[in-house]
């Protein structure tokens, strides 16, 4: 349950420049022994989990990488290609490693016995769209989809939270609102602070706003169908599927999911 890369892979070969961080979450979380349940949410929905210092929420959100690091299509023209490329590759990659499965090809229609819906497959789709990636490359030349890295906390800084949403990756939707309300609104959080222990960038993920995704007939992004609200896969699960109950992305609800004892 943990990638490495130094290129994004794809037609042109992209240096990642902080490929080397996603390293961290080999050998320290299995020496830790970490609980598996445990280490698939901090690489799936790590954002949304509570850090008892500095230290653990910097760890978090580099778990994130997990996400971030897959081959991209850098040189992608069409910007609502590449985000959907990117939605499909982090959906392939949870599939597999998690339930062993291969969801990702379900974008185009299936026979209409396939225990994976097509619609579903867009379900999940929605969560993972409604992310921010940052992955910067080192070399931004020729790339015409660029992201800023994700930038962790100073050690001086006062958190009210570990859900602090960032801007500037690829996906989703960048937080509106002006910096003075944001601002406010932090005053007026939960007194319960975090003190960040260190700084710097990594590439991981972060909520972004909730987008449910459209089907798109054949695959084609400029054929786009029905909207499908965010939402799991029925096959694997007990009864109806769970669905998104919060008002981010739905990392978190998708993490419990996969974690949960019923889910087998």
């Amino acid at each position: 349950m943990a990638r490495y890369a130094e290129s994004t892979g794809k037609e042109a070969n992209f240096n990642l420049s902080r490929g080397v961080a996603v390293s961290r979450l080999g050998d320290p979380r299995v020496n830790a022994d970490v609980p598996y349940d445990e280490f698939i949410r901090q690489q799936i929905a790590a954002i949304n989990l509570p850090a008892k210092d500095g230290v653990e929420h910097a760890d978090h959100l580099t778990a994130t990488g997990f996400l971030a690091i897959g081959p991209k299509s850098l040189q992608e023209k069409n910007n609502e290609q590449f985000e959907m490329d990117q939605v499909d590759e982090q959906i392939d990659t949870t599939s597999r490693a998690v339930l062993g499965l291969t969801v990702a090809w379900r974008a185009l229609p299936r026979p209409q016995f396939d225990p994976v819906p097509q619609k579903e497959y867009y379900a999940m789709a929605g969560i993972f769209r409604s992310t921010l990636t940052f992955m910067a490359p080192a070399d931004r030349n020729q790339n015409r989809n660029a992201s800023t890295l994700l930038p962790l906390p100073p050690p001086d800084e006062q958190l009210a939270s570990t859900t602090k949403s960032a801007e500037g990756g690829r996906g989703g939707a960048k937080s509106p609102g002006n910096p003075q309300e944001q601002k406010k609104k932090k005053q007026q959080a939960a007194p319960a602070a975090v003190t960040t222990a260190t700084g710097g960038e990594v590439m991981g993920v972060q909520d972004g706003h909730m987008t449910n995704c459209h089907v798109l007939v054949r695959g084609e992004v400029a054929q786009p169908g029905d909207i499908v609200p965010r939402g799991m896969l029925t096959v694997l699960s007990t009864g109806d599927a769970p669905k998104i109950t919060s008002e981010r992305s739905g990392a978190a609800d998708l993490a419990e999911w996969l974690t949960s004892p019923t889910n087998r």
